[in-house]
């Protein structure tokens, strides 16, 4: 019977660590940490056990580049979300882009494994430049000054918390949402997470027109349809 494994292939130095580098992320979100194993990564890209030790050094040294690199590819895209044309799209629509980016490539999950994995031993996967929410927050502060001229200085710790709430909910909604929903008896099919997301920018938004002096409103704009 034939092997199902893998054929060995000459790889120059750089495609060699890029492959060991995707079959452990690939390990790594669905596992955690602990599913990166060498004599598995090295089975998964049809290299040696010793070849993986001479790109890395070590287990270590391989969790840590993967690591790395997972964390480096999601905060380029959720910043390139939160900072692209910020003025120019609805709350709604930004809050449908974060999601994207957390759901792609099971971002979401990745991130709940590393911060799982490393609580434990006290061990920091991200600093406060990683995903500068505080920055964001200041921008959209600046934002709300210029349209509903509010003092910017007013509303800044608001908007960080703005900020801070929506990367908070998309996150566990893109880990659990499906759950809760069906739990709510809220039919995905039917649209039921769009809908929340939706209700939730619409939410949002009032908060925004009452807190920038605003009158309340029995409608804060329409919302998309499912």
């Amino acid at each position: 019977m034939a092997s199902s494994k893998p054929k060995r292939v000459r790889r120059t130095a750089e495609e060699a660590r890029r492959v060991i580098l995707d079959a452990a992320e690939r390990r790594l979100e669905v596992a955690g940490i602990a599913g990166i194993r060498l004599q598995e990564v090295a089975a998964d890209v049809g290299v040696s056990h010793p070849a993986i030790l001479h790109h890395f050094r070590s287990r270590e040294g391989l969790v840590d580049a993967v690591v790395k690199r997972a964390v480096g590819r999601l905060r380029g895209e959720f910043l390139e979300v939160l900072t692209s044309e910020l003025d120019r799209v609805q709350l709604h629509e930004l809050i449908e882009r974060v999601a994207e980016v957390l759901g792609r490539r099971g971002h979401a999950k990745l991130l709940a494994w590393l911060v799982l994995s490393t609580q434990e031993a006290n061990t920091p996967i991200f600093t406060p430049e990683d995903f500068t929410l505080g920055k964001i927050g200041e921008s959209v502060a600046a934002l709300r000054a210029q349209t509903a001229g509010c003092d910017e200085d007013g509303v800044r710790e608001d908007s960080v918390f703005i900020v801070l709430l929506v990367a908070v909910a998309i996150f566990g909604e893109s880990i659990a949402g499906h759950i809760m929903r069906q739990s709510a008896g809220i039919d995905d099919e039917g649209g039921g997470a769009k809908r929340f997301r939706s209700w939730f920018a619409a939410l949002l938004l009032e908060h925004i027109r009452v807190h920038d002096g605003a009158p309340p409103s029995g409608a804060t704009g329409a919302t998309p349809s499912a």
